[in-house]
């Protein structure tokens, strides 16, 4: 099966029966790192596939960076927690929340992940540029 693309409204409408609100910019950051992500795996039968796609970083190898203003990036769990319908992705931030050296992963919203563990991550696509 095919992946749909999704509409930053209906990355709201997810977020809200998740129990949160996006705004809008949030939403079109969800939108693009889910997109982005689907169209790297492909079809559906190979969410979660034990084989890492192109373009995800292993945790155990490098973490995302951290500093005065944390980067959103795309997380996933490839450790087959999920069956193949539900996502193993999440955009989300890693960072020092409270200055304990015990770093974790957020929704940016103060929120843990939905994911039961980040094995993966990948940078953000860059936004799509008008076109004049």
């Amino acid at each position: 099966m095919k992946h749909h693309q999704i509409t930053a409204s209906m990355a709201k409408d997810i977020a809200f029966k998740l129990g949160a609100e996006l705004n809008n910019e949030e939403a079109e950051i969800f939108a693009d790192g889910y997109n982005a992500a689907m169209q790297s795996f492909g079809n559906s039968e190979q969410l979660n596939s034990p084989v890492t796609p192109d373009g995800w970083i292993s945790c155990s190898e490098r973490m995302p960076e951290m500093g005065e203003r944390q980067c959103y990036v795309l997380a996933a769990d490839f450790k087959n927690n999920y069956p193949p319908n539900i996502p193993n992705t999440q955009v989300g931030v890693y960072g020092d929340w409270f200055n304990d050296g015990n770093p974790t992963w957020d929704d940016g919203d103060g929120e843990d992940l939905y994911l039961k563990e980040v094995t993966h991550w990948m940078p953000l696509p860059a936004p799509q540029q008008e076109v004049k």
